[in-house]
């Protein structure tokens, strides 16, 4: 078997399942998706094939509303009972997590601590109009870094525990190298939430302008209740950067801003496009512009096409994306992978060598569980950290397995390859 064979075997098995889920993508079917739905259900569709890659892009609530409202349904009826039972679950955890966002954010405002809950909740509400209609697993609040440790003793006395305990000075170096803190709730361990005071590493060079975005932010009810929430424009910054530091691995984050563009005509791109700019993230803003039109059919103003058309960069990255979406493979790039589409997308040389050494000596939180040193002595990880790198991951990049269906990747893997 050729090095090439398990990629090609793999992009052969995705068959019309793909194409059906991006049909089917958008809270709306336009006319040419609802043609292109009728021409793929003449063909064979392996339904439970497309049920698991539903669930591995987040899609399964609009999969299972346009199956629903089809004039004839072409799916079996284990099929549409097991939709049925999937997204009667995603509605009742969405309206768990929901009510526990509220309560979170009026406990943090008795503090005195400002913080603005993002995606979750409020996005499925502002841009998808049904809190059913988009899937959520976490609730991620922003909150200034100088109010992290009071936000994340509110969590705590809510009977929620941080994924690592951190000492002062595991938490000094904590925020200096990352963006958030990951607390598990102690009575639903499926419950997650993240506090952030950034979103995205100092060297990932995000399209996000954070002081804009806490001057720019409003309030909306959310359950009754005034909550705080990103103006549109923010939002869009927001999701093209969680987009862009995950490689778009799901289409439904691509839909998220798809569907963000059809709801909201009249956002302002110049304080879009120049927050963006002087972040130094322009390219990953343009790169999801670009999938959203382009896998999804998403408007863009012209000044937007242009700007992309300029960039073949960003063309390329978007068209090795869509390859990986569209193949058998699970559609994660690897670690390898994910550091050429990241360094690709960053824009000058200067932003290229921080993320370069970045990635090779700033001590994460696996490099400091994997190698305790005494206090002493932690001036040293970050020499000994591209060590630690290797060890953590070449052993693993040797097992990895193209041939696997989606959602079958190596758990730790994937897991690893996020936090490296």
């Amino acid at each position: 078997m050729t090095r090439g064979t398990p990629r090609k075997a793999a992009a052969a098995r995705a068959g019309p399942e793909f194409d059906f889920l991006r049909a089917c993508a958008r809270t709306v079917l336009d006319p040419a998706a609802t043609e292109r739905l009728l021409a793929l259900t003449n063909g064979p569709i392996r339904w439970p094939y497309l049920a698991d890659l539903a669930s591995r892009h987040g899609l399964v609530p609009l999969l299972h509303r346009h199956i629903a409202d089809f004039p004839a349904p072409p799916a079996p009826e284990a099929f549409r009972e097991d939709l049925d039972a999937r997204v009667q679950e995603i509605a009742r955890r969405n309206l768990s997590a929901t009510r526990e966002l509220i309560e979170i954010v009026r406990r943090l405002e008795a503090r005195g601590i400002p913080a603005i809950p993002f995606k979750g909740p409020l996005l499925a509400l502002s841009v998808y109009g049904n809190l059913a209609l988009r899937e959520f697993a976490d609730l991620d609040i922003l909150a200034r870094q100088s109010d992290v440790r009071a936000a994340s003793q509110v969590l705590v006395e809510m009977g929620y525990r941080p994924e690592c305990g951190l000492s002062e000075l595991d938490e000094a170096n904590h925020f200096s190298t990352e963006c958030e803190i990951d607390f598990f709730s102690t009575e639903d361990p499926e419950r997650q939430v993240e506090i952030h005071w950034a979103l995205g590493r100092r060297y990932h060079c995000l399209p996000v302008d954070l002081q804009g975005l806490w001057e720019r932010a409003r309030t909306v009810s959310l359950g009754g209740t005034r909550v705080p929430d990103l103006a549109p424009e923010d939002l869009l910054l927001v999701l093209a950067a969680h987009g862009t530091k995950h490689c778009w691995e799901r289409l439904g984050w691509i839909c998220d801003v798809a569907e963000l563009l059809r709801a909201r005509e009249g956002l302002d791109w110049s304080t879009i496009f120049r927050s963006a700019r002087a972040s130094g993230g322009g390219r990953a803003l343009l790169l999801g512009l670009v999938l959203a039109a382009n896998l999804l059919g998403a408007p863009l103003p012209r000044r937007v096409e242009s700007a992309a058309r300029a960039d073949p960069t960003v063309s390329r990255v978007a068209t090795r994306i869509r390859r990986r979406l569209a193949s058998g493979c699970a559609p994660s790039p690897g670690l390898l992978g994910r550091f050429r589409d990241h360094l690709e997308i960053l824009g000058p040389t200067r932003d290229r060598l921080r993320y370069i050494l970045g990635i090779l000596f700033a001590p994460r939180p696996a490099d400091r569980a994997a190698l305790p040193l005494p206090s002493r002595l932690r001036f040293l990880y970050p020499a000994l950290r591209p060590a630690l790198l290797a060890a953590r991951h070449l052993p693993r990049l040797a097992n990895r397995r193209c041939n696997r269906p989606v959602g079958e990747e190596l758990p730790e893997v994937a897991k690893a390859e996020r936090n490296a």
